[in-house]
């Protein structure tokens, strides 16, 4: 009976999800807003879902998603702004750890409501998909040195091509890319120092990149 009871909370803590709602509108659209906590041993996420007057789920979005293990952590965090007939996502993501595959980088993405739809309008991102020395993403080190040779514009074209088509943006390097990651975590101060706040108190504090 006590290994039963177990289970029931563990499987309850597993797939809790918490419900929070608010009243927006761009033009004449009013819709809610909820955002769902989900948690479970290894992950925290949460996602936003905006539901129109029939009730329908017209856009959904994950705003925080968390992984952690023993050695290192993964975060994206995101908010939105409501300006006229645009939303605007602004996106986070930082790394600390010894895994190769956590990404670091921003985005931020304009959206306009558009018959029964959100379209994106504008989209830029900067973003490192994983550790510069990871074998299988041979394309991510020429962001940080030129390519030399046709085989590694291949590599980096290849790299930039499939980040674009994932995360539906343009890639920006350089000074642009300087400007929108700035440009993001001013956005996103209060939420990534709060995210962020323990990352350097432990022996295992290492590589981390915000």
């Amino acid at each position: 009976m006590n290994q039963l009871k177990f289970y029931i909370i563990l499987i309850f803590s597993i797939y809790n999800s918490v419900a929070q709602n608010t009243n927006e509108s761009i033009n004449d659209l009013k819709f809610d807003i909820e955002k769902s906590n989900i948690h479970n041993p290894q992950e925290e996420i949460t996602e936003l879902k905006i539901i129109n007057s029939n009730n329908k789920i017209i856009f959904k979005k994950r705003i925080k998603f968390k992984r952690w293990d023993c050695s290192s952590e993964s975060l994206q965090l995101s908010k939105y702004e409501i300006n006229n007939d645009t939303l605007t996502f602004y996106t986070f993501w930082c790394r600390k750890g010894d895994s190769p595959i956590r990404p670091y980088g921003a985005r931020i993405q304009k959206y306009i409501y558009n018959s029964e739809e959100f379209k994106v309008i504008e989209a830029e991102i900067y973003i490192e998909t994983t550790d510069i020395n990871w074998e299988e993403n041979k394309g991510i080190k020429y962001l940080f040195e030129k390519p030399k040779n046709e085989k590694e514009r291949k590599y980096f074209s290849s790299y930039i091509r499939s980040v674009e088509k994932e995360y539906n943006s343009k890639f920006v390097y350089g000074k642009k890319a300087d400007r929108l990651i700035k440009e993001v975590k001013e956005k996103l101060k209060i939420e990534i120092r709060k995210e962020t706040s323990d990352w350097f108190k432990f022996k295992n504090s290492v590589r981390i990149k915000i």
